[in-house]
């Protein structure tokens, strides 16, 4: 436990992997980049004071315990790196899982939501996306009519679709080139940019967000 400069510099590390993930969460979500500025300076300080309140409650506790020998001050000063990256850990475990979720595999997490509770506007007009070419972060899609294909980045693959319009802004994706489930897409926005819709294949839908091109 002499080393605890030691400890300090891997928290330290540990804060700078915690400040990247931040910054690049929010700067794919975000486009306005003084507004991103000001929300990752918030989180960062958020993330400041919830790592270390926890870690100086926990570095007093256990202080009471070990280390006997040390003075209680000095007890505190070696053990209060440890208990801090403790939650920094948590969240750099948290905004991995987010950050791969929403960059890698293109599904937005938010809260769990059935498909069938999902409201649509009554304004809501989606002639312009009925037809056309969309990119998410992993596909690029083609549709037209009743047809849509699907191509994926990584790996060229390409998965052909029967699209059956259920009304106005909600539609069904059948597979016509593989095995799979029928997927319904319910779309909730349109803007000249791109369309936010929410997706699946059973009870609980994911929210996604479609760039036009």
């Amino acid at each position: 436990m002499k080393n605890y400069k030691l400890y300090w510099s891997i928290v330290t590390i540990l804060f700078i992997i915690q400040f990247f993930l931040q910054y690049f969460s929010v700067n794919s979500a975000l486009e306005i980049s003084e507004v991103k500025y000001i929300i990752v300076l918030t989180e960062i300080l958020t993330t400041l004071i919830t790592a270390f309140i926890p870690g100086i409650i926990l570095a007093s506790l256990s202080s009471l315990f070990l280390l006997k020998k040390e003075k209680y001050k000095n007890r505190i000063k070696q053990i209060l790196p440890i208990t801090t990256s403790l939650p920094l850990l948590l969240y750099i475990i948290s905004f991995s899982y987010i950050f791969y979720k929403e960059e890698v595999k293109g599904e937005k997490l938010g809260p769990v939501i059935e498909y069938n509770n999902i409201k649509q506007s009554e304004s809501l007009v989606c002639e312009s996306i009925k037809d056309g070419k969309f990119e998410t972060k992993n596909f690029f899609i083609e549709r037209t009519g009743n047809h849509q294909t699907q191509t994926d980045k990584n790996n060229g693959n390409v998965s052909e679709y029967e699209v059956k319009w259920l009304s106005n802004c909600e539609y069904e994706l059948t597979p016509i080139s593989s095995e799979g489930d029928n997927m319904l897409v319910k779309i909730v926005d349109v803007t000249e940019k791109y369309y936010d819709c929410f997706t699946t294949t059973g009870t609980y839908a994911t929210k996604f967000r479609i760039q036009k091109l």
